[in-house]
């Protein structure tokens, strides 16, 4: 056969051609950005960027920010990221060319409700959503939402203050999540829940439970 004819063993040929394959795999994406002109960190085989999130993700993002400039590419294992900096930019993205740019990128594991948020949904599941919400945002609702959004950021900002003035910890957290859930229910169901100072309120004991996957 003509692998008998070969100067070495097949097995080593196989062996070869296996490692070549695999190099080839893993450096397979890692041009993708330097052939569109933008720059970037170089990225390692199959790992990417990686490594170099050790020494904390903002703070190797703000390298890369300062290195290249607003806008640059990098990558996630084999999956090249674009980053965009750039106030402007972003604005054509997310505002005027949103319908070009529909899917956003999708985390697994959020669970069934956050999976169907706008953030995540795709294509056509993305314009049913948006064209749902849409008339909800007009600039006409925002603005009797805005009333109801001051009280209860005044509110978050007293009990701020409250704690700060007695010099006691607290769990900024749920002081945060208390202020979104009053949020919510006031301006989604006209609903003064006051979950700051009624963490019991049925409402938002249900609320928890949902989201607690």
């Amino acid at each position: 056969t003509m692998l008998e004819l070969l100067p070495f063993s097949p097995t080593w040929v196989l062996v070869g051609l296996s490692v070549v394959l695999f190099y080839v795999f893993a450096v397979w994406n890692n041009s993708t950005f330097q052939k569109l002109g933008i720059p970037g960190p170089k990225p390692l085989p199959l790992f990417g960027n990686y490594l170099s999130y050790g020494k904390g993700t903002n703070i190797y993002d703000q390298e890369c920010y300062k290195k290249y400039n607003k806008v640059y590419g990098l990558f996630e294992g084999r999956q090249p990221i674009l980053v965009v900096g750039d106030l402007e930019l972003v604005k054509e993205i997310t505002v005027k060319q949103t319908n070009t740019f529909t899917n956003r990128r999708v985390f697994e594991g959020v669970g069934e409700i956050i999976s169907h948020a706008i953030t995540n949904t795709l294509d056509a599941d993305w314009k049913r959503v948006r064209s749902a919400i849409t008339p909800t945002f007009s600039s006409g609702k925002l603005k009797q939402m805005a009333v109801l959004v001051e009280k209860c950021a005044d509110n978050f900002v007293s009990n701020l203050t409250k704690n700060a003035d007695q010099g006691v910890m607290f769990n900024l957290k749920d002081l945060s999540g208390a202020f979104t859930m009053d949020v919510i229910s006031s301006t989604a169901f006209g609903v003064d829940v006051d979950s700051l100072n009624n963490p019991d309120h049925p409402l938002v004991a249900n609320a928890k439970a949902a989201f607690n996957f």
